[in-house]
């Protein structure tokens, strides 16, 4: 058994793999934008006889802590032939990725779960939670018409500086690179419009309709304003929609805003995060905190490298991180 990053002439064993274990069928031109999308990516594989067994992708991507930017991994398309199942593949290529990863300066890794006790035991958390909302489109609100108009956007970068504004505030979100905008985001079949004010973008909408269905991929208000111009934007979609889903943080900020409620409120769990480098990670962080210290002891079986005492020192703007000299443990887990 051979655990190794798969060369590109080996892409095409991870997109089989990839197939059957997700059960799709890709074109040729599927199988052309996998290698090219592969070859900006970390693939690893567990190879038993020159023949791929298991594998998994590590995308590089920047996360916001605390309005900091950090490098992240991203782990994908962990899958296995059954054959090869159960044989402790899968944990020897995610311990062989997190210590790449580290070497690479990512202090962070996300990925989205099949099932999240599995990722629990290799220390992935759940990390991230969406409000996904469902009415009918004869109930959205109109509000009265401030300044501001609604204007099409066909420029990922335009709308990019905006959810540069917007995800900043939160902690888990992505700094999106152009690729991730064009692949992920911004799909032929989605509509992207904007809310202006005198000159300035304080809010987007990303979405598409069919079947008589409205769905608000991404939803972003940098203003009250925005918020407001893009709802009486959404209702005027009531000829062509019966209902509408939408998504938004975990803030609830929509169920203050609306005249009625939604026919449902529905919390999905996003994506798990672990931490890959502890220290790195708080040295990059600032908190608004008095000058204080607390001693951290820290098991961790698949980072051993986090594993053991750590003092944490604030000066009221940065941390400090170093091992621990014999001070008192103060938190442990």
């Amino acid at each position: 058994m051979e655990v190794r990053k798969l060369r590109p002439e080996e892409f095409d064993q991870m997109t089989d793999l990839g197939a059957f274990a997700f059960q799709f069928t890709p074109s040729e031109e599927d199988r052309r934008e996998q290698r090219e999308h592969l070859q900006q990516d970390d693939v690893w594989g567990v190879l038993v006889d020159g023949r791929l067994a298991s594998g998994l992708v590590v995308i590089p991507f920047e996360t916001y802590i605390r309005q900091q930017v950090v490098s992240t991994g991203g782990v994908a398309a962990v899958a296995s032939w059954p054959e090869y199942r159960r044989q402790g593949h899968v944990r020897s290529l995610l311990h062989s990725a997190l210590e790449d990863m580290k070497a690479q300066g990512q202090v962070l890794s996300n990925l989205f779960p099949f099932k999240h006790s599995f990722y629990g035991a290799f220390g992935w958390e759940k990390a991230g939670t969406r409000l996904k909302y469902t009415m009918p489109m004869h109930r959205c609100p109109r509000f009265p018409r401030g300044p501001g108009h609604i204007l099409p956007i066909d420029d990922w970068k335009t709308v990019d500086a905006v959810h540069s504004q917007f995800a900043s505030r939160f902690s888990g979100t992505h700094k999106r690179s152009e690729q991730w905008w064009k692949n992920r985001i911004l799909k032929p079949e989605r509509r992207v419009c904007a809310f202006e004010n005198n000159g300035r973008l304080e809010g987007y909408l990303v979405y598409h309709v069919r079947d008589n269905k409205m769905v608000c991929h991404e939803w972003v208000n940098l203003t009250l304003e925005a918020r407001y111009g893009l709802w009486n934007f959404v209702a005027n979609h009531d000829s062509m929609a019966e209902s509408l889903t939408w998504f938004e943080y975990s803030d609830g900020t929509d169920l203050h805003v609306l005249p009625d409620p939604p026919d449902s409120v529905e919390m999905r769990l996003e994506h798990m995060s672990r931490i890959v480098d502890l220290p790195a990670l708080l040295r990059t962080m600032h908190a608004e905190a008095p000058s204080d210290c607390v001693v951290l002891r820290v098991e961790d079986t698949s980072c051993p490298w986090n594993h053991g005492e750590w003092k944490i020192s604030s000066n009221g703007q940065t941390f400090s991180v170093e091992e621990n000299n014999g001070s008192t443990v103060d938190l442990h887990c």
